[in-house]
């Protein structure tokens, strides 16, 4: 099972039927399996209101009596990882002084979007990218010429935090390497198809940009090896952008989602059905990143079913978001609260259809969901403290312009400048962009479009930080 593959069938299905009547011009205005979903799975995977925590979820599931006994924070990474993939001070994986620091570059410079086509006017896959610039006034132009990598159907593009080297997951478990030339505005690609020891599904960039996180959503290994199977990769990154793999950095069970906790960087958020020494207990694991990772809680929060897709975590640490895309499962948002060393399950709010993409607005408590389909549409979501638990609210969707959503697929946000706020989102004729005001405002900007038809159609998405 690989989390970018959710259904990817049905979203290229349904982006290529209605793409095949757009077309327009470049203006101002958005995998694995092809196995069509039945029409009574689609009609089941929607509830009718907003559930509290007591209706979703009893809370902490009971580790039982089988359960290791560093079920709440003794855990220690098994003894055939490699020494130096746990030493460091920013985490598992670090082995050393970064050679070639990557300052952030200015916040009110122009900057590059980068996107994937990845569909073909006949059956297949196609393997082009392009840059798209965005001015500093938040204006996007000059459609580039299209370089090569691999097929990417959706998910982010992780960047260092000069903005200068972009990774990418592709359809086949292999990462998309390239580099940006600032004077030229154009790609250099330095991996067309990384291949290491996993199959890739989702990549955290480390704060200094050295070295980056690979997820690999797949199942343990069943020899309990620790060089192949599910878990959390390390790939380091070279000053020319070149990735070494350093292999598995901790073994688990389905990872779909891992994030940094902002207000303390030495805790990690991770979505598994297992990791490390816990093997039952939960599917949302609060982990110390040091040497080694500890597992400091483990909570229950979703369904056997479930899938998580989309995944955030509010600016002040507060509150994890997660997306369930599951196939058989109900899909919405469920929300827990990072209480100190623990994991609070706080509510589930639906109906969201396929939620594949959440953002947190960078200040004011908004969240845009990404509803790729049944229905789609971008979805907002309001934070009032005052009822802590159920923080957060359905306003409902986007006021859009000039036409509805368009099976929204990928969405980044841009958190530092004048731009703090403003949010791309891939549709089907282009990019969208929506601003996340501070006073809770949320305002459709339009589409950009990428001259229509199949092969205009974008997927996969990423901004310069």
């Amino acid at each position: 099972m690989n989390v970018q593959a959710r259904v990817p069938g049905v979203l290229a299905t349904l982006a290529i039927a209605f793409a095949l009547g757009c077309g327009g011009g470049a203006t101002q205005d958005a995998g694995d399996t092809d196995t069509p979903v039945p029409a009574d799975v689609l009609a089941d995977l929607h509830g009718s209101d907003v559930q509290s925590d007591l209706a979703r979820d009893p809370g902490p599931v009971d580790p039982g009596p089988d359960a290791p006994a560093d079920f709440l924070g003794d855990d220690v990474p098994p003894a055939d990882l490699p020494a130096d993939l746990l030493s460091g001070d920013d985490g598992p994986g670090d082995p050393g002084v970064n050679p070639c620091p990557r300052l952030p570059a200015a916040a009110d410079r122009d900057r590059f979007v980068v996107t994937s086509f990845p569909y073909q006017d006949a059956q297949g896959k196609a393997s082009d990218w392009a840059l798209i610039r965005l001015s500093a006034k938040g204006v996007l132009s000059d459609l580039g010429p299209r370089f090569q990598m691999g097929p990417a159907f959706d998910g982010d593009v992780a960047f260092t935090p000069d903005g200068q080297v972009g990774i990418a997951v592709q359809d086949d478990g292999t990462l998309g390497v390239f580099r940006i030339d600032p004077v030229a505005g154009s790609a250099v690609v330095v991996h067309a198809g990384f291949a290491g020891g996993f199959s890739a599904s989702r990549v955290l960039m480390g704060p200094e940009g050295d070295h980056a996180l690979v997820l690999d959503t797949e199942w343990r290994d069943a020899s309990g090896a620790t060089d192949r199977g599910g878990g959390v990769y390390r790939v380091d990154i070279g000053c020319d952008g070149t990735l070494t793999d350093r292999g598995m950095v901790m073994p688990a069970k389905l990872p779909a989602a891992l994030l940094r906790i902002p207000t303390r960087p030495d805790r990690v958020v991770l979505a598994a059905r297992d990791v490390l020494g816990v093997l039952t207990g939960g599917d949302l694991h609060l982990l110390s990143w040091g040497n080694p990772p500890v597992v400091r809680h483990s909570v229950q929060t979703l369904g056997d079913d479930s899938n998580v897709d989309g995944f955030a975590i509010t600016p002040d640490g507060r509150y994890v978001l997660q997306g369930d895309t599951g196939m058989f499962a109900t899909h919405g948002v469920a929300v827990a609260e990072v209480v100190g060393e623990t994991l609070v399950p706080r509510q589930f709010l639906t109906p969201i259809g396929n939620p594949a993409a959440i953002v947190v607005a960078p200040a004011g408590g908004t969240v845009l969901v990404a509803g790729a389909y049944e229905p789609d549409d971008l979805w907002i979501l309001d934070r009032t403290d005052a009822t802590p638990e159920t923080p957060f609210t359905i306003r409902g969707p986007v006021d859009y312009v000039g036409g509805g959503s368009q099976l929204p697929t990928a969405m980044v946000m841009l958190d530092r400048g004048p731009l703090a706020g403003r949010v791309l989102v891939t549709e089907v004729e282009g990019i969208r962009q929506v601003d996340l005001k501070p006073d809770g405002t949320v305002q459709d900007l339009g589409i950009f479009t990428l001259g229509g038809g199949t092969t205009g159609m974008p997927a996969a998405l990423g901004v310069q930080p």
